[in-house]
């Protein structure tokens, strides 16, 4: 899987499909199940998270109303996302390897 700072919400879904349909077909063996479901999790968190970040922006924008768009605070939630996204990178980078 691609580090999240590069992979794209459309691009972790189309993949996330494909595992759901490799694991409904079951004929792969228990360790490669294994991985793709592990796979299939991080994507699926990495999905949720993307969301969230975009239902936040999103009401950021509709909070003023009327077509006053609250930019500061909209400026403010993308560096927060950004900060996550570096710090959450680091702690993928010091777990790389393991597989639990």
């Amino acid at each position: 899987m691609k580090k999240n700072s590069e992979l794209k919400f459309e691009d972790a879904l189309k993949r996330l499909e494909q595992i759901t349909a490799m694991l409904e077909e079951g004929t792969a063996g228990l360790d490669e199940m294994l991985k793709l479901y592990q796979e299939g999790m991080e994507l699926l968190q990495f999905c949720e998270k993307k969301l969230e970040e975009a239902q936040q922006k999103i009401n950021i924008l509709l909070k003023k109303g009327e077509g006053q768009f609250a930019v500061e605070e909209f400026r403010a939630a993308e560096n927060s996302s950004e900060e996550k996204k570096v710090a959450e990178d680091k702690a993928e980078d010091k777990s790389s390897g393991e597989l639990f």
